[in-house]
């Protein structure tokens, strides 16, 4: 393929890679937008109920004051495992566009180290030290405002689970003042929808572990691909000047024989 076309490939590609980065500011909005949902209806549930449970399902409004309802604290669960699932949707989504920029990087990354390899200085007038999609941690792997929208859902799984066992250790109080405490039994306590609470926490925390390391283990195949590249020319490289070196030294070994034989 003729150096202009390779050019203009190269060229194109490099467009593309910015037209996909603003192009992507409507999955931001739509992320913060149902994030926003998220916080409305928790808020809601957390302000519209009270600190007991429900005797049964069949009955979760404790009562009703001025046409608006009053939740047992299983709602305030349900609602709690609904944000959980929202937001691990939304902390995948926001994980899997922002590792595919970073996998776009390389490519960029390859494009404008094949034009400034001739002039290193100008490349680092341009680009800052840190332009680089190499030596990312598991920390900062995921690219530009994707990784930021990942630390806020993670906060708030954090605030949400803080703010639901506020509530939950408020029943335990109030069930241990009213009864008394020689008189209190922990059996008659609503054990159930505690335990499954702390399961969805601990399950939650796993599956966002889970998606960060999938994810982190994706992005560290790709740079180890081009690692491996990089690590091919060099080595073609030095394989090339021990040759010349090689050649140099019998040339030299050659003139001392016959300057001798002379």
């Amino acid at each position: 393929m003729p150096k202009k076309e390779i050019f203009e490939l190269e060229r194109q590609l490099h467009e593309q890679y910015a037209i996909n980065n603003n192009s992507n500011l409507s999955s931001i909005i739509a992320l913060m937008t149902t994030l926003l949902a998220v916080f409305g209806v928790y808020g809601y549930v957390f302000i519209h109920t009270n600190i007991e449970f429900a005797n049964n399902w069949g009955n979760l409004i404790a009562e009703t004051n001025c046409d608006k309802a009053v939740y047992h604290l299983d709602v305030l669960i349900l609602a709690t495992l609904s944000a959980y699932f929202v937001l691990i949707v939304l902390y995948y989504l926001a994980n899997y566009i922002g590792v595919n920029q970073r996998k776009e990087q390389f490519i960029t990354y390859a494009i404008r180290q094949n034009y400034y390899h001739r002039n290193n200085t100008e490349y680092d007038k341009v680009y800052p030290k840190g332009y680089t999609p190499f030596n990312k941690s598991i920390t900062d792997f995921v690219q530009g405002l994707y990784g930021e929208i990942s630390c806020i859902l993670k906060i708030t799984f954090y605030l949400i689970t803080f703010l639901t066992s506020i509530k939950i250790l408020f029943n335990i109080k109030s069930y241990v003042f009213m009864s008394g405490i020689c008189n209190a039994s922990l059996c008659d306590l609503n054990w159930f929808n505690s335990i499954v609470f702390v399961l969805s926490v601990i399950l939650t925390i796993w599956v966002l572990c889970c998606v960060r390391r999938n994810f982190y283990y994706s992005y560290l195949k790709r740079e180890k691909e081009y690692i491996q590249k990089k690590w091919l020319i060099k080595k073609d490289k030095i394989n090339k000047l021990q040759r010349e070196k090689s050649v140099t030294c019998f040339k030299k070994l050659c003139c001392k024989i016959k300057y001798k034989n002379l």
